[in-house]
């Protein structure tokens, strides 16, 4: 058995709870210490898993090929430049109409396919409507369906429909989809 015997007890009763407070301080800086130094690590390890990750994204991509489209009579629909020289596509895109000089600026010879035309002419893409006209004037006068989500609610565009019109006259609808529809009437039998 240790006897702890101070002239003084109180004051080193003091001075002892002084270095407990000081030392466990001091450990508590430790620990920050240790834990800030954790943190930044570990900050730095997630920027690195960042950037590796958009650099393998990046790598994986396809990047589509380009092709030089040149030698022929290619329309623009562009009042300031309505005929260019060439073209330079990039998978489906055009990214470049003018000068073959400045076309060829843009592309790597190695890599690129090109186009001559041969004379030939290029026209912007028309996208040609198809419009029965005869059927459209047709599907001015009947009732559209297509939006009504049950039967109660194509009851009601046909009641709506009927207000409006002389007793008598037909009403003719079309475009709904029973299977579309929320709900759906039960089979009468």
């Amino acid at each position: 058995m240790i006897d702890w015997r101070i002239s003084d007890g109180n004051k080193t009763i003091e001075s002892l709870r002084k270095f407990h407070v000081k030392a466990k301080g001091m450990l508590t800086r430790g620990r920050q210490k240790i834990f800030r130094s954790f943190q930044k690590n570990m900050i730095a390890l997630n920027k690195l898993i960042f950037f590796l990750t958009c650099l393998t994204l990046v790598a994986c991509q396809q990047i589509p090929p380009r092709t030089l489209v040149y030698n022929g009579n290619i329309y623009t629909a562009d009042n300031t430049y309505p005929k260019v020289e060439a073209m330079v596509l990039e998978g489906e895109n055009i990214i470049f109409v003018g000068p073959l000089e400045d076309a060829l600026t843009l592309i790597d010879p190695a890599t690129t396919e090109t186009l001559d035309l041969k004379g030939r002419t290029v026209i912007p893409g028309f996208v040609e409507s198809h419009g029965h006209f005869m059927g459209m004037g047709r599907m001015a006068f009947l009732l559209d369906l297509s939006t009504a989500k049950s039967f109660e609610e194509t009851l009601q565009m046909v009641a709506d429909s009927a207000a409006v019109r002389p007793a008598g006259s037909w009403i003719v609808g079309r475009g709904w989809h029973q299977d579309k529809w929320s709900d759906t009437p039960e089979l009468v039998e």
